[in-house]
This record gives C-alpha cells, sequence and structure tokens, in this order.
C-alpha cells in the first residue's frame, strides 16, 4: 500500500455555504491529521462536518465543530485523526465568508 503525505484540500467558502473541503478518491483510505481554519475578518464562526458523498443532508451526529467561535484575524489548528475511505467527505462553513479552511494528512492506495 502506497502512502501519500500531502495537503487534501483548501478552500474558503462563501458566507453560510457549506462547502466540500474534501473527497476520499476511490480505491482509497485516508487519515486527516490536522485541519487548519484561518480567519480573515471580523470574529466569526465556523462548521466542520464529515459525512458520505450520498448524504446530501447533514445530521446532527456529521458534525465535528458546530459554530466553533473564531476570534478576528486568528487561526484554529485542529489536530484530528480523522480516517476514511472512499466517498468520505469533510465539508466546512463560515458564518462570514472570510475564512479559508486547510486540511493535511495521508492517502493510502
Amino acid at each position: 500500500m502506497a502512502t501519500a503525505f500531502k495537503t487534501l484540500g483548501q478552500i474558503a467558502p462563501s458566507a453560510g455555504a457549506m462547502t466540500v473541503l474534501y473527497v476520499t478518491p476511490a480505491v482509497t483510505n485516508v487519515t486527516v491529521s490536522s485541519l487548519v481554519m484561518c480567519n480573515q475578518g471580523a470574529a466569526t464562526t465556523v462548521r466542520v462536518a464529515v459525512a458520505r458523498t450520498a448524504e446530501s443532508t447533514l445530521a446532527a451526529y456529521h458534525y465535528i465543530y458546530y459554530d466553533l467561535p473564531i476570534a478576528a484575524n486568528d487561526t484554529f489548528i485542529a489536530t484530528v485523526g480523522i480516517t476514511g475511505a472512499a466517498t468520505q467527505e469533510i465539508r466546512c462553513s463560515s458564518q462570514s465568508g472570510l475564512v479559508s479552511f486547510n486540511a493535511f494528512g495521508a492517502e493510502m492506495t
């Protein structure tokens, strides 16, 4: 099994828009080691959810962060160990639309 350490995804979604940060490719397993959320404006809140691609509607159990406050011009770094198989997604949103989301980890094929 080959392992590739990499930037898994980078997005800066519009205000309130739940947007896919990363989708695990077919025949691949993933370990997300860190999520970095950088607020480039006034204080705001963020949401992060993990779900399968087929789950178009998010439920309460999908969220790993829900309305997490991030101070103005601050960065929140989450050291996580999210593991998943094909079609697992990480979705993110911010109240302000001024937050960038970055995921780092390893894909195993």
